[in-house]
Parts: structure tokens; sequence; C-alpha cells
């Protein structure tokens, strides 16, 4: 798997690119190649944790988490942000999962996603952040068993 370029490198490269084009074709493999599974694999490794180990933070079921984490099935982008809170990634990594999925980002000027974007930044729990966004009236996560 290729380096993960974090968003202040791309900005320093860019900086000093010679134009957009050499940009571009240097950093062809940031737009093109990023797989979700090559992703997903090392936020599992970086995290030490297994999809079992999702299954129990996120309820959501066994055989649909697999699918997802292994890029056989295309999660819904409320369960790409369960499992992301579930293996305790960081807001960028979120939403680098996000967009590798083809999703939009979580959105500071959207209540909801603002809801959740803080519960992340705060290391707040799944069950945590769901609670704020009943406590807010905004659609939850997950709804409560």
């Amino acid at each position: 798997m290729k380096k993960t370029l974090n968003t202040h490198e791309l900005d320093q490269i860019l900086k000093t690119a010679t134009s957009i084009d050499n940009y571009l074709d240097k950093l062809d493999f940031v737009y093109k190649s990023v797989d979700f599974k090559d992703y997903m694999d090392s936020l599992l490794h970086k995290y030490n944790t297994s999809g079992a180990e999702i299954v129990k933070q996120t309820q959501i079921d066994r055989t649909y988490i697999y699918q997802i984490i292994s890029g056989t099935r295309r999660g819904s982008r409320d369960k790409i942000i369960q499992i992301g809170i579930a293996i305790s990634a960081s807001h960028d990594e979120i939403q680098r999962l996000l967009k590798i999925s083809g999703y939009s980002p979580l959105y500071t000027k959207v209540k909801r996603d603002a809801i959740i974007k803080f519960g992340i930044q705060k290391k707040m729990s799944l069950f945590k952040i769901n609670d704020l966004l009943y406590e807010y009236y905004e659609k939850p996560l997950f709804e409560k068993e």
C-alpha cells in the first residue's frame, strides 16, 4: 500500500508545484487508486481492532460489517461513520473513509453532521453521539433497541 498523505502534506506539495498538472501527475495515486479495503485494513491495523469488535460496538449485522470492511459491499454513509467511530478513527480518517466510499464528508454547516463531528472530536462513544442526535431532534446513526 502506498503512503497516505494527510491534507497538510498535500498542501505543502501543492505550494511548491510549478503547475497544477505537475501536482496532479505526481499525486495521481492519491485520487485514483485509494482503495476502501486497503484503507480500512490500515485503520484496523493502526487501531488494533477487528470486525468482531466493530460488530460489538455498532450492533450492525456481522455479515454486513464483514462485507463492508472487505470492500465487497458499499455501506451507507451512516454505517461508514459508525464503523469509523467504533474503531476510534480520527475525524480526518472518518472524513477520508467517507470520501473513499463515495459519500460527502461531514459538513459543519449541517446541524446533524456538526453534532457527529463534535462527538468524534471529543472522542465520544457511538452511543453517546447517538444520544446527542436524539437530544437535538436529529436522525440517529442507528435506532435504539
